[in-house]
């Protein structure tokens, strides 16, 4: 009953946090006593200390990475002589919507939701039970976030933290929930955001490889992020339209089609207009080989793509037309002297790579199949 009177008074009394709901970061839970025994294990360490135990939650309530290094947390005592009670260090970054755990010490050991976890970097966060003001600075000095415990100082063997999270106003954890605390979690135990938005890009290939040298020659083709330096799977891969030596999947593979020079461009799905290229020289594409011979010949290929059949026109004697699925394999070779209009009855739906050879060299195509 008497826990159910103070929680109405929580609701009745400001009891928000000393910065505005719309900043950057947020209080989002604090634990000051933790439970007795290893019940208040908050850090998960296997160890009860009461100061090590106690923890705050903060969320980054923007939509975009937020880099906090060198923002510091006080408490009332160490504001007073200017020593932070934690300095979050360099290449401390949150994701969008994602939160840090400050433990006052110990080893925390856990998942803690995929959370950035971080103990107490000049000793202890020494929240007083009878209350106190913790503050956080930017990395100028210039005061973002904080929070006076004062209301909550019934030492509860709870966490407090806001319902719902991060707009909510602070509540005893254990009113709404089975839960006494749940750090890097949300308040009903599902996680905060854990994924970076992409902010720079870098393209290579993979291995650092930047040529193709052998016929119909692959090469995979990487996107590195910042921050995180992982390898980036939600890209979208491109090269110039018209008439290109290579070709590249959805995947980022690149497929070889002739000599030249192709500039194969990563664009991120998460962030608008951040993108990056490279350019990847193809040799070895053509058996002895006359640039001269393809490079100022006009070539045409129509209608492209197809349903039936296709035509072929060039100035250049084309000697034979093979065609290839995009895994290499040959599937038809045709001889030709003046019928340059070839069926694709035959073909199933899909991109093919059809070579047409001259008297001793050859250039490769694209055609599509509808």
């Amino acid at each position: 009953m008497i826990k159910f009177i103070f929680s109405i008074i929580i609701l009745l009394i400001s009891f928000n946090s000393l910065s505005a709901q719309a900043g950057q970061l947020i209080i989002n839970e604090v634990l000051y006593d933790p439970p007795n025994g290893l019940a208040g294990d908050a850090n998960g360490d296997g160890v009860k200390s009461a100061l090590d135990e106690q923890f705050i939650e903060i969320c980054n309530a923007t939509n975009q990475n937020l880099d906090i290094s060198g923002y510091k947390i006080y408490n009332d005592d160490n504001w007073a002589i200017r020593v932070p009670n934690h300095e979050f260090p360099s290449g401390t970054i949150l994701p969008p919507k994602g939160v840090i755990v400050v433990f006052g010490g110990g080893i925390p050991t856990g998942t803690f939701g995929g959370a950035i976890v971080q103990t107490a970097s000049f000793g202890e966060l020494d929240i007083k039970s009878s209350g106190d003001n913790i503050q956080i600075d930017s990395n100028g000095g210039v005061f973002v976030e904080g929070i006076n415990t004062n209301p909550f100082s019934n030492n509860p063997n709870e966490s407090y933290t806001r319902n719902p999270d991060v707009t909510g106003n602070f509540e005893q954890h254990n009113d709404n929930t089975p839960y006494l605390f749940s750090p890097g979690l949300r308040v009903d135990s599902t996680t905060f955001n854990t994924i970076y938005k992409t902010e720079a890009l870098t393209v290579r290939g993979q291995g650092g490889d930047s040529t193709i040298t052998t016929p119909f020659g692959r090469l995979q083709m990487e996107a590195i992020t910042t921050p995180g330096n992982q390898l980036n799977t939600t890209v979208v891969w491109s090269v110039p339209g018209g008439t290109q030596p290579a070709y590249i999947t959805p995947t980022g593979e690149l497929r070889a089609l002739s000599n030249g020079h192709v500039i194969v461009t990563a664009q991120a799905t998460d962030s608008i207009g951040i993108s990056a290229s490279t350019t990847i020289t193809i040799t070895g594409q053509n058996v002895g080989v006359d640039e001269d011979e393809w490079g100022s010949a006009d070539i045409q290929i129509y209608p492209n793509p197809t349903s039936s059949f296709f035509t072929i026109e060039t100035s250049l004697a084309i000697r034979k037309i093979e065609i290839f699925s995009l895994q290499g394999s040959l599937i038809k070779t045709i001889s030709l002297s003046t019928n340059r209009q070839i069926s694709t009855q035959h073909l199933a739906k899909g991109t093919y790579y059809v070579r047409l050879w001259s008297k001793n060299n050859w250039t490769t195509r694209i055609l599509i199949k509808e």
